[in-house]
């Protein structure tokens, strides 16, 4: 994609999406290396930061894989677009006060 001519932030915005997409709660940390990779890309910029995406790449490559998280969202998202939005229980709401 480099190579190409893609826009690096184009590529470590990807990055980014699907370290949290794809990787997931299998390696919790691929999210803190997607954004340092992000970040690296912003303050470096090209042609070194090259180094920084194939740190990254490689590192995705090799990560286990769970989509657990994203599918969970959504399986929500839908459960309250066909339900409602509800009030939470008074027991778990975290706010003491006096109502």
């Amino acid at each position: 994609m480099v190579d190409a001519g893609e826009d690096a932030k184009f590529i470590a915005r990807r990055m980014v999406i699907f370290a949290s997409e794809d990787i997931g709660m299998a390696d919790p940390h691929a999210l803190a290396l997607a954004n340092s990779v992000f970040q690296a890309v912003n303050t470096i910029g090209m042609p070194e930061a090259q180094i920084n995406l194939a740190h990254g790449t490689s590192t995705w490559l090799k990560a286990p894989k769970s989509k657990h998280a994203y599918e969970a969202y959504f399986e929500v998202l839908d459960d309250v677009k066909k339900t409602g939005n509800f009030l939470s229980r008074f027991q778990i709401r975290n706010a003491p006060r006096n109502l």
